[in-house]
């Protein structure tokens, strides 16, 4: 029997062993493999494992298996690899769950912050500008632009932020103003604009106008060449324009000057959504990075437009001693100014354009209550029937976005049903008869 059975001299596990039966020796060899990979394992099915094979080759092998005690030592090590591998196995699968956590968490708080700072910044602005006389929009807005360069530049100066080289090379001489003038020039179009609305029109009635921004993405989306839409979005837009026409029709304060300037702030507002947007996305911005490199371009921008538009005016006026009168107006409304800056650009950078027009429409539909409830605004029964109508078309637009497939399969349905009903009306046969 001996004499069947090769002896030699064999390697096992890189350790070279001297007079070891070949059956053995590739059972060690398997137990020993099985255990070093059980990283991807638990340590139930690896002690599973390993008991496994102890009661299988000392089965085998009877008596010749006590008498080796270097097998039962390498069988105990690979136990203990075992364990040592099952309770490392645990830390990592706990660490996607807490960096889950964290992300979700920063998330949702972003997103509450942007909903609340960014109402009180406006009813704030409405007070100064109407209630203390101060109707100098891009004045007023341009205190929280320069608070924000301000406090991006102190952050990066004492250290508590810093501004990576290769982002610096992105607005670095002529690319300044393809890159930065840009957004600074829109952003600041965007809240003058925005701001002087709220000298024409009502609180509540300019949430209400904010519904018509998909018919704005779908003009500049057909004058840039984009892949048009499913034509159930292109309804739903229908639905959204329709209903915006009933709102301003219901409206009875409405004038031509605030309809204008609401649209412009619109347009404005889609153009660097999405000029930042790209830039967060394709050079990988932080928020303190693109605050510290866009706004001090918003801030010059809006004060060549104060300079020119409203500087003679208020000094005439005498409205420059306005906020050393009331400085605690002026002071929270730079200081949300500046919040709600930073909050856009974090929003932006942790979710995309699709949630950020959601949750400019479910703050423009509180903020509808809002005008009802604190500015005693009335709305017609006609003018809300409106706004209904545009929110649905707003919610299936923005539905049809996420889900494209679902809205061709619609499309495709509704299209079928219509030429079907179309057939019978037109059957000849039926009209014979």
């Amino acid at each position: 029997m001996e004499n069947d059975i090769a002896r030699g001299k064999h390697w096992v596990i890189g350790k070279p062993t001297g007079d070891v039966l070949l059956e053995r020796q590739n059972a060690v060899r398997r137990l020993l493999v099985r255990a070093k990979h059980q990283v991807f394992c638990s340590q139930w099915r690896c002690r599973t494992f390993v008991k496994h094979e102890f009661l299988q080759i000392s089965t085998t092998n009877g008596a010749e298996f006590d008498a080796k005690p270097g097998f039962g030592q390498n069988v105990k090590n690979a136990s203990q690899t075992s364990e040592d591998t099952g309770s490392a196995n645990r830390l990592p699968t706990c660490v996607p769950c807490i960096s889950w956590f964290r992300s979700t968490f920063s998330t949702l708080l972003a997103c509450s912050a942007f909903m609340f700072v960014g109402p009180a910044l406006m009813m704030l602005n409405k007070y100064i500008m109407q209630d203390l006389h101060f109707n100098h929009p891009i004045s007023l807005c341009n205190l929280g632009v320069l608070g924000s360069a301000f406090i991006a530049k102190l952050a990066v100066i004492t250290g508590v932020g810093e501004i990576r080289e290769e982002s610096r090379q992105v607005v670095a001489g002529n690319d300044w103003f393809k890159v930065a003038l840009p957004i600074g020039l829109m952003k600041a179009l965007c809240m003058s604009t925005g701001n002087a609305v709220y000298l024409h029109l009502s609180f509540g009635f300019i949430q209400m106008l904010k519904a018509f921004t998909p018919l704005i993405v779908l003009i500049v989306m057909r004058c840039t060449g984009v892949k048009w839409p499913p034509r159930v979005s292109v309804w739903c837009v229908g639905a959204i324009v329709a209903g915006t026409l009933v709102e301003v029709k219901g409206e009875l304060h409405a004038t031509f000057i605030g309809l204008i300037l609401a649209l412009c702030s619109q347009s404005f507002e889609a153009v660097s959504v999405v000029l930042t947007q790209k830039i967060l996305q394709h050079h990988k911005f932080s928020v303190l990075e693109g605050m510290y490199l866009t706004a001090p371009a918003s801030g010059l921008c809006l004060l060549v437009g104060g300079s020119l538009l409203e500087s003679q005016a208020l000094i005439e006026a005498g409205h420059h001693w306005i906020p050393f009168e009331h400085p605690a107006g002026f002071f929270w409304s730079a200081a949300l100014g500046v919040g709600i800056n930073f909050i856009s650009f974090l929003v932006m950078r942790l979710t995309s354009a699709l949630t950020m027009k959601i949750l400019n429409t479910f703050r423009s539909i509180g903020l509808v209550a809002v005008g009802v409830v604190f500015y005693g605004e009335y709305h017609s029964p006609k003018q809300l029937l409106g706004y209904s109508v545009a929110i649905m078309g707003f919610a299936g637009y923005n539905l049809f976005q996420m889900f494209p497939e679902a809205a061709y399969k619609l499309e495709s349905s509704i299209v079928s049903q219509v030429q079907r009903f179309s057939g019978c009306c037109h059957d000849p046969g039926a009209s014979g008869s």
